[in-house]
């Protein structure tokens, strides 16, 4: 075992513990399995930050099968991942002699449990994973028979299969989160063939431009709550930018920036068509913050914020200038603050002194009729 594997109960003990679950999960007894396995799991809990265990990933596979296999659904899903949280990513020391001669029997019966779960199940592609592990396992203790090694091929072709119809899976189910985590995973595995590499690659960027996608069009519902719809454009953005162009194509990559900021200009539209300009800038300013947007798309929107900023002035003028004929000059000054401070924030975010000079220009007579207006 490697040293990562070190438990708090024996290493024996857990080896014992594997033998009896995988004769039971051959014999079909899953209740046992569970029953054997789960007090050792429990037991033999690993501290925080601790290493890889294939023991434990091998033990939790077992439970996530064999309650797969008395409908627990639910209750193999959280195995499983387990199973895939504690796994390695490879193996570097051989099992011990007494699970060698057990290795392919138990591929073989992880591999019969995929074949019965769903062949576009995240659940199914950990099952495969271990059996892989197992054999690898087992080859790294002593040289690879023949049937061995065709099982390990077929396993390996099994995984990479697995993870492209579990990923279009979880897309077609909406899950796309879960389908990236998943694709990306083989796409970070240093063993996954070349010939492999671009259609999985092709189905990531399409989960992520899926995802975004939904996001905008989310966003872009008349029946969608303005803060629930700048969340989800926050969301497409923290994608995009965490996506290199490469990994999309240029072409993908900058169509979903324009989506987002479409999204942005929509709700700044929306509302002033109500005549919320202040509530207009956020979105305004989030759509002119984005990444390497295109400059017509740039200059777009500093013209609109720019425009809008005049506008918000000019209405502070006209409020202040009622507040004034009442009497109220310490209203007044409160108002002239805020739109000051509007202005300010503008500039800070990027807009130009020119760009701003209007409202600069409007702020400083309304400040001049407050002034006015001392003593």
């Amino acid at each position: 075992m490697p040293p990562a594997a070190a438990e708090i109960l024996p290493a024996d003990a857990g080896l014992d513990v594997l033998e009896r679950a995988l004769a039971l999960q051959q014999e079909g007894r899953y209740s046992q399995v569970i029953e054997a396995a789960v007090p050792h799991l429990e037991a033999a809990a690993p501290t925080e930050g601790a290493e890889p265990s294939f023991l434990r990933a091998a033990l939790w596979t077992l439970v996530g099968v064999a309650r797969h296999a008395l409908g627990d659904i639910e209750g193999a899903q959280g195995a499983l991942d387990a199973a895939v949280r504690v796994a390695p990513d490879g193996v570097s020391e051989g099992c011990p002699p007494r699970l060698a001669v057990v290795a392919a029997t138990a591929a073989r019966q992880l591999l019969a449990a995929a074949d019965a779960m769903s062949a576009t199940s995240g659940e199914r592609v950990a099952v495969l994973r271990m059996s892989v592990l197992w054999l690898e396992w087992r080859i790294v203790a002593a040289p690879a028979t023949e049937d061995v090694s065709v099982l390990l091929d077929r396993a390996r072709e099994a995984l990479w299969d697995g993870y492209a119809l579990a990923g279009r899976g979880l897309m077609r189910r909406r899950q796309f989160t879960q389908a990236r985590e998943l694709v990306r995973q083989a796409l970070d595995s240093e063993d996954l063939p070349a010939a492999r590499r671009a259609p999985l690659a092709e189905l990531a960027a399409r989960c992520i431009v899926r995802q975004m996608g939904r996001l905008v069009a989310t966003a872009r519902g008349t029946e969608t709550p303005e803060a629930d719809a700048l969340d989800a454009l926050e969301r497409a953005r923290e994608i995009l930018a965490s996506t290199s162009v490469d990994a999309l194509t240029p072409g993908r990559w900058h169509a979903a920036n324009r989506r987002i900021w479409s999204g942005y200009l929509r709700l700044g539209s929306r509302d002033l068509e109500r005549f919320e300009l202040e509530a207009a800038l956020r979105p305004l300013f989030r759509a002119l913050h984005l990444r390497d947007l295109d400059l017509g798309l740039e200059r777009k929107t500093r013209e609109l914020l720019a425009r809008t900023i005049e506008r918000i002035s000019d209405g502070a003028g006209e409020t202040i200038g009622r507040l004034l004929e009442a009497g109220d000059r310490d209203a007044a000054m409160q108002r002239w603050q805020d739109v000051r401070g509007i202005i300010q924030k503008a500039r800070d975010q990027g807009l130009s002194h020119e760009e701003l000079a209007q409202a600069f220009s409007r702020a400083r007579q309304t400040l001049e009729q407050i002034e006015a207006t001392k003593g």
